[in-house]
């Protein structure tokens, strides 16, 4: 027998163990008894092993029969038989520390785009889901009270604009406020629940009160489609990526808030405007406004744009084309034969809020 440290077999056939000496190749393990001088070979496959290590002791069980190895630490083939049933495996960021740097490169830059997928379309689209109407107001309200610390209220110009909106069917879902806000900014944006804001300089850009419910039937869209909360929980989830790639997790919390201040400045995508123009100028329809509004709103905001370049907001945050100017041209020609009924009280409503003063 040789001295310690050993490397014993146990059969389930036999009580005693027997000191062997064992090889590993070609996914198997290779046991000789050390005082057979037949040097007669017992062959198991590597396949059917399992190992587990305890103090200074490595156990590997061969088969389901019962036999196994006891190895102590030290013995010669410690490492070798450890490695054949259990190979040693590289953390994820040794295997990557261990690639060409192009392959790296690729690697950092496809894991970046999953992460940016995931925060910018599976989050916010997952909790669209779970957000409901009441908790949606809610989380609007919040924002619009933050909001209207900063901005003057034109409380004239309020009043008459909701009175306006009182007499549309806007929404089946929600309650559209709206406030005018004094400031020569040419904007507007919905928030998530209801809320409409209008800033005084794009009312200057309006001629005819068809253009008024165009712009508030677009607004509306926003909202009826959960455009607002969808672009808030977007931007939020893009804040988060950002701040966990530049400065670790952090607080969450203050994530939010520090963004809390720029979500006015919600922008769209061109397939979200496009269907707010749709369903905006078929909310026109419903209400017995020709549609030609709209198509008067666009083209108005986007000569005003070219006057007005450094403080136009409304176009940074809804993109304008030609293309949408068309599309809500062809939408007025296909129903001109529709029969549409003027409010003569919108336009007393209109004539006071461009009189005011």
């Amino acid at each position: 027998m040789s001295e310690h440290p050993r490397l014993l077999f146990f059969d389930a056939n036999n009580a005693s163990p027997r000191e062997v000496y064992a090889e590993t190749g070609n996914g198997k393990i290779y046991l000789s008894n050390i005082d057979d001088q037949d040097g007669h070979v017992l062959i198991f496959e590597t396949v059917n092993a399992t190992v587990s290590a305890t103090g200074n002791r490595l156990f590997i069980f061969l088969n389901k029969n019962g036999a196994y190895l006891s190895v102590e630490a030290g013995h010669p083939s410690y490492h070798d038989l450890k490695t054949a049933v259990q190979p040693e495996r590289k953390s994820w960021f040794g295997k990557m520390m261990a690639l060409k740097w192009p392959v790296l490169v690729t690697v950092l830059v496809g894991i970046f785009i999953i992460a940016y997928f995931i925060m910018a379309r599976v989050i916010p689209a997952a909790a669209l889901k779970i957000i409901t109407t009441e908790q949606e107001a809610e989380i609007g309200n919040s924002f619009y009270r933050s909001l209207m610390t900063t901005e003057e209220k034109d409380t004239a110009a309020t009043r008459i604009v909701n009175e306006f909106a009182s007499r549309l069917y806007l929404s089946e879902k929600y309650r559209i406020r709206i406030t005018v806000i004094k400031e020569t900014e040419v904007n507007a944006y919905a928030l998530p629940g209801g809320n409409i804001v209008l800033y005084t300089g794009i009312l200057e850009t309006m001629d005819d009160p068809d253009m008024l419910v165009a712009l508030l039937g677009h607004e509306a869209t926003h909202i009826n489609e959960r455009h607002s909360l969808q672009s808030m929980l977007s931007a939020m989830s893009m804040s988060l990526l950002r701040s966990m790639i530049l400065s670790g997790f952090g607080d969450v919390g203050s994530i939010v808030l520090e963004h809390a201040g720029t979500l006015e400045q919600l922008s769209y995508s061109r397939k979200l405007e496009r269907e707010a123009d749709r369903k905006g100028m078929e909310l026109m329809i419903r209400n017995e406004v020709n549609p030609v509004g709209m198509k008067k709103l666009m083209t108005g905001l986007q000569e005003a744009n070219d006057n007005l370049p450094g403080i136009f907001s409304f176009i940074s945050t809804h993109p304008m084309s030609d293309e949408r100017i068309k599309t809500a041209d062809a939408f007025a020609a296909a129903h001109k034969t529709a029969t549409f009924a003027p409010d003569p009280e919108l336009r007393k409503l209109w004539q006071q809020l461009k009189a005011r003063k």
